[in-house]
């Protein structure tokens, strides 16, 4: 995938279909929205990245990003609270969980921001 890790938003988002790309922008845009104070880092090796959010330090993750060929997954960190608000997250990470999203029109069934502010 990369020929070297990413080091960068735009690294992180290089190999990916225009429509990835679009989708990637508009996710972070709101998670910065609802996160203004968050530091983002960029995380990954040959075959996966991500672009984490953290608020105190690095340790401190609230959610982060990682782009796919097909969507972007969203993770969120305290994610038993938006299960609690009616968000279904997926997976089976003790940590973190995650939405899917597809296209532009999946914004509308996951209001990232909002999502943000519950788990921050």
């Amino acid at each position: 995938m990369y020929e070297k890790p990413p080091q960068s938003y735009s690294e992180l988002f290089e190999p990916f279909p225009e429509e990835i790309k679009e989708l990637g922008k508009v996710i972070r845009s709101k998670i910065i929205l609802a996160l203004s104070e968050a530091d983002e880092n960029v995380y990954g090796g040959k075959k996966v990245g991500n672009s984490l959010y953290s608020i105190g330090g690095e340790n401190n993750v609230v959610c982060g990003i990682q782009p796919q060929m097909n969507f972007v997954r969203v993770f969120f960190h305290n994610w038993e609270r938006l299960k609690d608000a009616g968000y279904p997250v997926v997976g089976s990470g003790k940590n973190a969980r995650h939405v899917k999203i597809k296209k532009k029109s999946d914004l509308d069934d996951f209001d990232i921001k909002a999502m943000v502010e519950i788990v921050r």
